[in-house]
């Protein structure tokens, strides 16, 4: 991390896991598209069920418990080795950049996915071949992965007839061919 001109170290593994109430946001500014451009996804998780509901109660009802260690540091970096291992060839790494120009060419949008949000994209498709079993990426790894990673990344022209980036994404895929 880099703060006025100082290069901090951070230990490894890191990551900022950011939260947004759409209900209530007074006194919070939206971040500015630079910003979002580096956060890897965007999620949306809902209420929960009522099963859902009943184990957060049960879980809270004498207060908060310790979180339980499920990997350690050593684990996830090791876990993150690997899915750098899995290989992505040319055609879908092509496949990927006409997504990207896709989202940039669209007259629906204002602004398209950046060269960041492209390497993302293949990062998080490789983490997702990596928990099928698989040392390689598919087209289909990178559609699964692709609303999440791109759709916080693309504003939409005042006059599009979309609703929603969401939206925008789905087009995309709908429109790019996918290589053989």
């Amino acid at each position: 991390m880099t703060v006025d001109g100082q290069t901090h170290p951070l230990p490894q593994p890191f990551w900022v896991v950011a939260t947004q109430n759409e209900v209530d946001s007074y006194g919070t500014f939206p971040l500015p598209h630079a910003q979002l451009d580096r956060f890897l996804m965007s999620l949306s998780i809902g209420y929960p069920t009522d099963d859902g509901q009943v184990t957060i109660l049960e879980r809270s009802e004498h207060g908060e418990r310790e979180p339980e260690v499920v990997l350690t540091d050593q684990e996830v970096c090791a876990m993150q080795g690997m899915v750098q291992q899995v290989e992505v060839t040319r055609p879908v790494k092509e496949y990927i950049a006409r997504l990207l120009a896709a989202t940039r060419d669209d007259g629906e949008a204002a602004l398209g996915v950046s060269p960041r949000g492209g390497v993302l994209l293949q990062q998080a498709a490789q983490a997702w071949a990596a928990m099928e079993g698989r040392s390689y990426v598919t087209p289909d790894d990178v559609k699964a992965v692709a609303m999440p990673v791109l759709s916080h990344r693309i504003v939409l022209q005042p006059t599009s007839s979309l609703s929603t980036t969401r939206e925008a994404v789905k087009a995309v895929l709908e429109r790019v061919p996918v290589p053989l």
